[in-house]
């Protein structure tokens, strides 16, 4: 027995660590792990990482091949749409680096992990069952399906290649994991068979033995691979603290390779009702807001800078909150009915735009911030399977930019929200462009799009002429925010953490010199979410969302332990 680490260099982070981040090749050789530095390989006979090239920035779980020669991962397909509902593709590289190859659409992913099996197929789960793709490309096809109002995640084959192994729960997000049932699904009849209630993230290890996750600690069940079927003596806890999601696919990042080799991630059970809001100033020091757990997203500052309409979900669905910065006061629930998010102060901020779906599709609406008038009034109505987001008012408050989402991609719009006239404003075809917002003087106009082949951030000059200006560098850049001033764009770049670039409009316009606005910014915000930030109108700093109790400095390292197949059958024995 053998116990080693591996931390991550310095500046580093895991990037979308709510997804499977770490992978083992099969002969325990290789490891390959996510961080906002690039997906990084390490030969377990060397003392450095490399980087894998020819990766851009919208990479999620990585996973060897059987012969540890390629990785495949999930991508952001390049017509994803804006609103969050991705569209996910596979891809697959070479582990010496070159051009991932796209293996095929997916459609919507719940992060809940893939397998890449010997049978040259890949599995993954949806929300509609258990799907696999060829390992060369071509169309996905569903082996497995699941009772409606359920989801499945973490599908992998058992021995024989006749029953798929993964996880199931039912209700809606944000999941419980800890209360799942692992399932075997016959590809043959179709039987669902279940094999202990009580956890998630299953797999089956060659020494006679379902290893689970629960809270933070892996446990092992004695298994009858031929019988599929847990055998007597229960489960016994073999791993603590291994870092979960039970919230998103109920992961918990574990892998082992046929040798016997354990890798993992150390820390706690990460829940989506652990988020809220906090101050974060120029030097990366926040602090978090008075306010109950929950799950808070898309926050955004009054004008003022005094308060933050922000996104909470509630137990019948999410609502617009209001809450003081200065934390003297209770949260207000500002919206009530259907399902509203993403707020958006009015330039007077007497009014809060937002989506909701009230009424049906995912349209515009506004009411006063006070929560005064009445109902709130639509402002758009969109058409079905559309999507409408408010971006940004103008600094004069008679205009609106808002992102309407499609299969096909997204294009900026622009409404007038007293006549309720609107008009598409930026648009590419089949591309998606999005996340829109006016400069202070109202003269220029920042926004994200993917037509460059992954998510960078574009200026042009309002009314449009045509110029366009690329915020420099190009290897992906997304969730523009101006300063106050309009001397300054904020913004995440591929390696994660809050950037700002210097820009000047009094001749035209120029970015200058590019700078981390903030150290240790605690959070990550993929390219396909809303902005996870708002800037403070006094330039001290941001609004964001942070996770409870983290820092952005934990849970960095990778732990091994060689031979992990001994301990296992001593721990748990199978006779």
């Amino acid at each position: 027995m053998i116990r080693t680490s591996v931390s991550l260099a310095e500046g580093e982070q895991w990037l979308i660590p709510d997804v499977p981040v770490i992978d083992i090749s099969r002969d325990g050789q290789r490891f390959v792990y996510n961080t906002t530095d690039g997906l990084k390989l390490r030969s377990i006979d060397s003392f450095e990482s490399v980087s894998i090239p020819g990766i851009g920035f919208s990479r999620a779980d990585p996973e060897f091949s059987p012969d540890g020669q390629s990785i495949a991962m999930a991508t952001l397909g390049r017509q994803a749409a804006a609103d969050g509902a991705s569209q996910i593709q596979f891809s697959r590289i070479p582990v010496s680096g070159g051009t991932a190859r796209p293996l095929g659409i997916v459609g919507t992913s719940n992060g809940a992990g893939m397998s890449w099996e010997a049978d040259g197929t890949i599995l993954y789960a949806k929300l509609d069952g258990i799907w696999r793709i060829p390992e060369n490309g071509g169309a996905p096809a569903r082996i497995v399906e699941i009772p409606a109002g359920h989801s499945a995640a973490l599908p992998s084959l058992l021995p024989g290649g006749e029953w798929v192994l993964f996880s199931l729960i039912r209700g809606e997000p944000p999941y419980d994991w800890d209360t799942a049932e692992i399932v075997a699904g016959s590809l043959a009849t179709g039987e669902r068979r279940t094999l202990y209630s009580g956890g998630s993230a299953a797999r089956y290890v060659p020494t006679g033995h379902l290893i689970y996750a629960f809270g933070n600690t892996l446990y092992a069940l004695p298994f009858g691979a031929d019988a599929v079927a847990v055998l007597a003596g229960g489960p016994r806890p073999v791993v603590p603290g291994v870092r979960r999601d039970v919230t998103i696919g109920g992961h918990a990042q574990y892998a082992f390779s046929d040798t016997g080799t354990l890798i993992y991630v150390p820390g706690d059970t990460v829940q989506a009702a652990g988020s809220r809001l906090a101050v974060v100033t120029r030097n990366g020091i926040a602090s978090p807001l008075p306010m109950p757990a929950g799950d808070c997203a898309d926050p955004r500052v009054s004008p003022d800078g005094r308060r933050a309409a922000y996104t909470r979900t509630f137990p019948d669905g999410s609502d617009i909150e209001v809450c003081d910065l200065s934390g003297n006061a209770s949260p207000r629930r500002l919206t009530f009915g259907g399902t509203s998010q993403f707020p958006q102060w009015s330039a007077d901020g007497t009014r809060v735009a937002f989506q909701s779906t009230r009424d049906g599709t995912p349209s515009l609406y506004w009411q006063l911030a006070d929560g005064s008038g009445g109902d709130p009034a639509r402002l758009t109505t969109a058409a079905e399977g559309e999507t409408h987001i408010p971006d940004s008012f103008s600094p004069d408050g008679a205009l609106l930019t808002f992102t309407v989402s499609r299969d096909q991609g997204a294009s900026v719009w622009i409404l007038d929200p007293a006549t309720r006239d609107a008009e598409e404003l930026i648009a590419v075809p089949g591309q998606s462009v999005s996340q829109s917002v006016f400069s202070p003087n109202g003269e220029w106009i920042a926004y994200q799009s993917t037509e460059t082949g992954g998510f960078n951030i574009f200026v042009q000059p309002y009314p449009l002429t045509g110029a366009r200006h690329l915020l420099p560098p190009t290897d992906q850049n997304h969730h523009p925010a101006w300063s106050e001033d309009g001397s300054e764009i904020f913004y995440f770049p591929a390696q994660g953490r809050t950037e700002s670039i210097l820009v000047s409009t009094e001749t035209g316009f120029s970015f200058g010199t590019a700078a981390e606005a903030l150290r240790d910014w605690p959070m990550n915000t993929a390219p396909l979410t809303r902005r996870q930030y708002d800037v403070m109108p006094d330039g001290s700093g941001l609004v964001g969302v942070v996770g409870s109790g983290e820092t952005g400095n934990e849970l960095l390292e990778i732990r091994l332990v060689y031979n992990w197949f001994e301990e296992l059958k001593a721990l748990v024995p199978t006779d």
